[in-house]
């Protein structure tokens, strides 16, 4: 009776897990221009994102501002933004994209992403 009751428990456990949001940092090349890609690959929506470079800052400030802190990102869903790489700028940018889950805990992943 004791492992039927543990059972159950952990059954209504795992149904009550709400799921939860990945998201992934892109950088794409749009021909003569590059953008940074936020793609929330995970299954569920994702709440108050942003992303914060490392080091050196490529974004485009006037964009990345009117669209980020993003209040929801739902899954399969992408928000991008102008990057500023010029010849002199670094191939390779490190950064955290930071997120919080429909659980409510706050995710900080770090990024690596190059041209």
């Amino acid at each position: 009776m004791k492992k039927q009751l543990a059972l159950l428990l952990e059954n209504e456990k795992a149904s009550a897990r709400q799921p939860l949001a990945h998201m992934k940092l892109d950088l794409i090349n749009h021909g003569s221009s590059y953008r940074f890609q936020v793609a929330n690959v995970g299954e569920g929506v994702a709440r108050e994102v942003s992303v914060s470079f490392i080091g050196y800052d490529p974004s485009v400030a006037g964009d990345y501002s009117s669209k980020f802190p993003a209040p929801s990102i739902e899954p399969g869903s992408i928000i991008s933004f102008l990057a500023a790489i010029y010849m002199d700028s670094p191939s390779s940018f490190s950064a955290v994209v930071s997120w919080t889950n429909p659980d409510g805990t706050r995710i900080d992943n770090s990024a690596y992403v190059a041209i």
